[in-house]
């Protein structure tokens, strides 16, 4: 197995992670502005994920 392979998996499992600490803390809070700033977070890391750049 090529090694950006490993590499571009880890990279993916990390943004999946990333991204559910983000739309947990987005779902439990119940400010307003921390879950407007949650939802601009988690665009970035979704294109990531979907490999979209």
């Amino acid at each position: 197995m090529p090694q950006y392979m490993i590499i571009m998996g880890l990279y993916t499992a990390l943004a999946i992670f990333l991204l559910y600490i983000v739309l947990t803390i987005v779902f439990r809070t119940k400010n307003f502005w921390e879950q407007v700033m949650g939802i601009v977070i988690i665009i970035p890391y979704l294109m990531r994920i979907l490999q979209i750049k």
